[in-house]
């Protein structure tokens, strides 16, 4: 709403108007209002004359005066009363919120602690003064002019440059975030479930905005295939063989870096699984190749392929360190292996048919 109650204006010459000297001193109504409200945006269209109409009119109606003791509740551009809608007009608020959404402040996105870099402004407001300070900035150079140089006093993580300006219509800031420190990962996106050689995407993110690179890897860090992107926070990873791995990423910059995130992931076979026994063995451990009738793709795929007699299994025996110990080439699914002449200890049988391999670990005790 706008002022319209017994505003002074001129009117008709002589006795064609409301007084009989050319003014009238109760102009009042919606036609008084109206040109108050007209000369409201014609203000802030004259700070930017890019606004379109819905920009314009929310900030008109968000910077408005809440008056009298009316309910005001929440509404498209702010709060709404039902008797005096948004409030009341202010040509000030407005005008400084317009310069508010135009100023904007350049400079580093990211640094290190205790380093001080150079911030701009684009303007200054007519009539206005600016003040640098900020959230671990404190200016120490070119106070009160569009460009400061700002010292960071050692906190770190998400910091604030703000730029405060002053008029006779009230203060406004103008903010821009900078990054201190090594950045770190906030969250990793990806499959938590992926098949034996086949490609996985996995993607990181930090809480720095720019100048952050990745190190990834996985644990355990055997039979894994990372193809790391660092620039883009991105990573392939092949798993060749089946169980639980965790997929680490860890951010840096210039700064230094920090603790890595970890994201597990359970590896199973494309198509077929096995089986040991016994387990522990002593004299030998018997291999056992079984197929998976849990999905319509694994049954197709068994009744395509993993029923063919001819298909040939290479089945490998290693030390928990991956060193070979014995391999061997069969179409039967099932073999025994002799294990008596191994030391008591960790072992892994891996079976392939070529296309897919399938590990799993044994204990041998005498």
């Amino acid at each position: 709403m706008a002022c319209g109650e017994a505003l002074y204006t001129t009117d008709l010459v002589g006795s064609n108007g409301y007084s009989s000297d050319d003014y009238n001193s109760n102009f009042s109504g919606t036609s008084a209002s109206s040109p108050a409200a007209a000369g409201v945006m014609a203000l802030i269209l004259s700070v930017n004359p890019y606004l379109d109409r819905t920009s314009a009119q929310y900030i008109i109606e968000s910077t408005c005066d809440k008056i009298g003791n009316y309910t005001y509740s929440p509404a498209t551009n702010g709060t709404k009363s039902s008797e005096t809608g948004y409030g009341r007009i202010n040509a000030c608020s407005a005008v400084n919120e317009t310069f508010r959404r135009i100023i904007h402040i350049s400079g580093a996105t990211d640094m290190c602690q205790n380093v001080t870099s150079t911030y701009s402004l684009n303007r200054i407001p007519p009539n206005s003064t600016v003040s640098w300070g900020g959230q671990g900035f404190t200016c120490i150079g070119g106070q009160g002019t569009t460009t400061a140089q700002m010292k960071n006093n050692g906190q770190s993580g998400d910091c604030i440059v703000r730029a405060t300006f002053t008029n006779a219509c009230g203060t406004f800031n103008v903010e821009y975030h900078v990054w201190v420190g090594a950045p770190s990962v906030t969250s990793i996106s990806g499959p938590s479930s992926a098949q034996v050689n086949q490609a996985n995407s996995f993607y990181a993110y930090s809480n720095s905005p720019s100048g952050v690179s990745y190190n990834w890897w996985t644990s355990p860090s055997t039979n894994t295939r990372v193809y790391p992107y660092p620039q883009y926070g991105m990573a392939n990873i092949y798993f060749d063989y089946s169980g639980g791995y965790t997929v680490f990423a860890q951010a840096y910059n210039s700064c230094g870096q920090t603790t890595p995130l970890g994201k597990f992931v359970m590896v199973t076979p494309s198509g077929y699984m096995m089986s040991l026994s016994p387990n522990p063995a002593s004299d030998n451990v018997k291999v056992s190749i079984e197929y998976e009738t849990n999905s319509d793709k694994v049954m197709d795929t068994q009744s395509k392929t993993m029923t063919n007699e001819n298909t040939i299994y290479t089945i490998s025996m290693l030390s928990s360190n991956g060193i070979k110990i014995h391999s061997e080439r069969t179409a039967d699914k099932e073999i025994t292996l002799s294990t008596s002449g191994l030391k008591n200890g960790t072992y892994i049988i891996e079976v392939s048919d070529g296309k897919n391999k399938y590990s799993q670990q044994f204990i041998v005790k005498h």
